[in-house]
């Protein structure tokens, strides 16, 4: 069921309740702490995709390495040994 990206939106109830339902619960959690991860869970159901064919790139995220333009690198590729150190 992708509702996330159509006009039905990430908070489509029956879409929620798929999230819900496919998180694995550890027996250890208490009621209350049950409760508390299902609210989250139900909060915040626009975060989780059930499919990577959900996740789309986004354009307002940069990212840039500062490096300096006279730094220099390595092109040298390493062998892996194929023995065992003797």
């Amino acid at each position: 069921m992708f509702t996330r990206l159509t006009s039905l939106g990430p908070f489509y109830p029956p879409w929620v309740e798929l999230i819900v339902n496919t998180v694995r619960y550890v027996p250890q959690l208490t009621d209350d702490q049950h409760h508390i991860v299902w609210n989250l869970l139900t909060e915040f159901a626009d975060v989780f995709a059930l499919s990577t064919r959900e996740v789309k790139q986004v354009d307002f995220v940069k990212f840039r390495l500062s490096i300096p333009p006279d730094a220099g690198f390595s092109k040298k590729v390493h062998q892996c040994l194929l023995t065992q150190p003797q």
